[in-house]
């Protein structure tokens, strides 16, 4: 890739786009190491590879099936209001859209607060929905600790608090009590969010033991101000460990993304000239700073590189060559899911499967030809939700 077509690529792609923008203690503490993974523990089975490379063809396949059909009417004159953690981001602004959709096809009244990824707005911010009196507040990649006080003062208020990309205060890395009252529910994982992404996270890893089994060797970046990237760095971690694999670990902060990754990750590959697969968190940190960071080091095309959510911009450098494969999890599906289980909290109904998976993405792979173009190619659930629903 060029150097222009590097700058063009941050130019079309906003700062904190993170998986979401679900910021965490570190900010500010730049935590950076670089070590190789732990042995596993026992002996790596010999079929580990086959077992990737089945994986990875369901994968190409898609995991994703349509909802729960179960009929579940939507509730009535409803009034919901919506707070992003930021627009600025895609992998906010995209499943926030769906939210949106969703509850706009049930008739219900909305209206959207921006936290312009800034987390001191964040409690404020539900405090004026508070203030407005809706029948709920849905969260966009807000985790439950950020605004917990508030969302205590939503529940006395007898509000109801959706979310979406958010983990709820009883994660066992919070320890507090659930404030939660509807979340998508992924039947795949047994109803565990957490479980769910690290399925997704595992199913990158084993793209990489698929092509190197026990040779596979792996310089990861990691962003640990967020609470997702957590599993889903457990999940990949999980996959690279029990194919025999080895980890080089390295961590940022959505403030160094740019210039200051970009040499973090050449640094890091010209002390590693053994890595054979470089792993990005997420489709931000590829194209402001992993992409041309390897390009920098001289090994584009020399490593196997696992991009981030696929978005648009991402699938344009799988176009190009920088890029090998993504994961992609249909966003606006998660904003419908997080509606629909708002629904049924409304009539008083259990949660239903909301089907979602993803669909790994390559060159030969449900890449789509135009450049520019998104990744369009889910099932119809719309339709599914519209039907349950009776709209």
């Amino acid at each position: 890739m060029t150097s222009s077509s590097m700058s063009a690529c941050r130019r079309g792609v906003i700062a904190l786009l993170a998986v979401s923008a679900l910021a965490l203690g570190a900010c500010g503490e730049d935590r950076v190491q670089s070590s190789p993974s732990e042995p596993s523990a026992g002996p790596v089975a010999a079929d580990a590879q086959a077992a990737a490379a089945a994986a990875v063809e369901k994968g190409y396949e898609g995991t994703s099936t349509l909802p729960d059909p179960t009929p579940r009417p939507g509730a009535k004159a409803k009034r919901v209001i919506f707070i992003s953690s930021g627009q600025n981001s895609i992998s906010t602004a995209i499943p926030l859209a769906g939210q949106m959709e969703a509850a706009q096809a049930l008739g219900w009244e909305t209206q959207l607060l921006d936290g312009q990824s800034n987390p001191s707005l964040w409690p404020g911010l539900v405090r004026q929905a508070i203030a407005a009196q809706p029948d709920a507040i849905s969260l966009q990649a807000i985790d439950c600790p950020l605004v917990s006080q508030p969302l205590e003062e939503a529940r006395a208020a007898g509000i109801k608090i959706a979310a979406g990309y958010s983990f709820d205060c009883d994660d066992p890395k919070f320890g507090g009590q659930p404030l939660f009252d509807a979340v998508p529910f992924f039947a795949s994982a047994n109803g565990d969010p957490g479980e769910f992404t690290r399925l997704y996270g595992q199913l990158q890893g084993e793209t990489a033991i698929a092509k190197f089994g026990a040779e596979t060797n792996v310089l990861q970046f990691n962003d640990e101000e967020f609470r997702i990237l957590d599993y889903t760095n457990e999940g990949f971690q999980r996959a690279i460990k029990a194919g025999g694999g080895t980890i080089n670990y390295s961590t940022f902060l959505v403030s160094e993304l740019g210039p200051n990754l970009e040499a973090k990750v050449a640094g890091e590959l010209l002390k590693h000239p053994e890595v054979n697969v470089v792993k990005s968190p997420y489709t931000g940190a590829t194209l402001l700073g992993i992409a041309s960071g390897i390009q920098k080091a001289g090994r584009q095309g020399k490593v196997f590189v696992i991009g981030g959510e696929g978005f648009a911009p991402e699938l344009d450098l799988m176009r190009q060559g920088a890029v090998d494969v993504v994961n992609i999890t249909p966003p606006a599906w998660i904003g419908w899911a997080t509606i629909d289980a708002l629904n049924s909290v409304f009539i008083g109904q259990e949660p239903v499967d909301c089907g979602i998976g993803w669909t790994l993405v390559d060159a030969e792979h449900g890449l789509p030809s135009e450049v520019g173009a998104a990744y369009e190619k889910s099932p119809d659930f719309r339709s599914v939700y519209k039907k349950a629903w009776g709209v």
